[in-house]
């Protein structure tokens, strides 16, 4: 979508531009597909989170009338406890009294001697090592695929893991509302917004995939074709557009292997045969004994994904380089086993329809060190004009 902004802002400024996009339609991982029993998936669900600038307003105005606003419902599903309202340390009211007060002890005690390193650290001087060492640690190991210690924590101060300890404490007596909010189109998929969004950005070659850039020359080479650019706007992982820009330093080149690792994940979208009634939105699965992360109950997650006799699912798994070998028909049978182990879930009986896909590129890793290499690439490549808003990148 990136791109599709790049596109819509220059069109405004009255610059030419033209987009090249390799695929044979625009979004990126902004896109959806549709199985043959007319259910729609996104590529892993993609709800509008947004702040209240003019940013997002401008992004929701591309939806105009087809916009709903819903509040953020996510759990974290634990064997001994069943569903507990996301993020955890925001309703530990769902615990156990006793658990719940060894908690808030903990926390109190760790935020005056631990001291923060990465993101291993961060999570144990924020709550403790009974929350950190029994959901949340095993969750982001099973998320990342990687040793916390390698992680920065920065990232993770805006995101929904961050709970401050006045907030915990009220959750471990009362239930709190939800703080937060998300947007999704009222009918259609997210491929309903990319669609608009395209309409306004400007001309757009598709099956243009990018093989090299000569930022010396300002030429960029796609579909055999060459092009001339004054500005260049790269939506490229970073990775990707180092290795094809001519003429790179070639010790760049050889740190962003260290420093640049994205996930990889395959998402089973599943079809159940009937209308049922399944508890929770976006579910998180900390525990080793599932091999998925998350599983989301379409109806209730985005509305306009609800469809008469079926109920629609998406299981996701993160990928290391053990379980990337192991084949989708493979992992399928162990996703729909332990999804099975879970009594609503095993109410809902066999699939029906499954369709699996792999996203090579899911996530950029919040490596320590990415941050300062990040600005070094950015410096190096604004001397040449051209901006980096790719995945890694920003």
């Amino acid at each position: 979508m990136s791109g599709l902004g790049a596109g819509i802002q220059a069109r405004r400024a009255g610059i030419d531009s033209v987009i090249l996009e390799a695929e044979t339609e625009v979004g990126g991982l902004c896109r959806s597909l549709t199985s043959r029993t007319g259910c729609d998936f996104d590529f892993g669900p993609k709800i509008l989170i947004l702040d209240d600038s003019d940013n997002s307003a401008d992004l929701l105005s591309f939806l105009g009338n087809n916009c709903q606003k819903y509040l953020m419902q996510e759990n974290v599903y634990l064997k001994q406890f069943g569903l507990i309202d996301f993020p955890i340390q925001r309703n530990l009211i769902d615990l156990p009294s006793d658990i719940s007060k060894l908690v808030i002890k903990e926390v109190k005690h760790s935020t005056k001697h631990n001291v923060v390193r990465n993101y291993r650290d961060w999570l144990l001087m924020h709550y403790g090592e009974y929350l950190t060492n029994n959901v949340l640690l095993p969750y982001e190991e099973k998320k990342w695929q990687i040793d916390l210690d390698k992680l920065d924590y920065t990232w993770a101060l805006s995101r929904p893991v961050s709970v401050s300890l006045s907030e915990m404490e009220l959750g471990a007596k009362q239930k709190l509302s939800p703080n937060k909010h998300y947007y999704y189109p009222r009918n259609g998929n997210i491929t309903t917004l990319t669609q608009s969004m395209a309409k306004k950005a400007g001309k757009i070659l598709l099956n243009h995939k990018v093989e090299a850039i000569d930022t010396s020359r300002k030429i960029v080479f796609a579909g055999n074709k060459e092009f001339y650019y004054d500005r260049l706007i790269s939506t490229l992982p970073l990775d990707c557009m180092l290795k094809i820009t001519k003429d790179n330093d070639f010790d760049r080149i050889k740190k962003s292997a260290s420093v640049l690792q994205q996930l990889s994940i395959r998402i089973f979208h599943l079809v159940f045969e009937g209308n049922h009634s399944v508890k929770g939105t976006a579910i998180y699965f900390p525990e080793k004994n599932f091999i998925f992360r998350r599983v989301s109950v379409l109806q209730n997650l985005c509305p306009a994904l609800a469809r008469k006799g079926y109920t629609p699912i998406s299981v996701e798994v993160s990928l290391n380089n053990d379980s990337k070998y192991i084949s989708e028909e493979s992992m399928q049978k162990i996703v729909l086993k332990q999804l099975q182990s879970i009594k609503q879930f095993g109410k809902l009986g066999e699939p029906i329809e499954c369709i699996v896909q792999c996203i090579l590129y899911a996530y950029p890793l919040p490596t320590i060190g990415l941050k300062d290499f990040i600005k070094d690439v950015h410096d190096y490549y604004n001397k040449y004009q051209v901006y980096l808003c790719g995945r890694g990148g920003n």
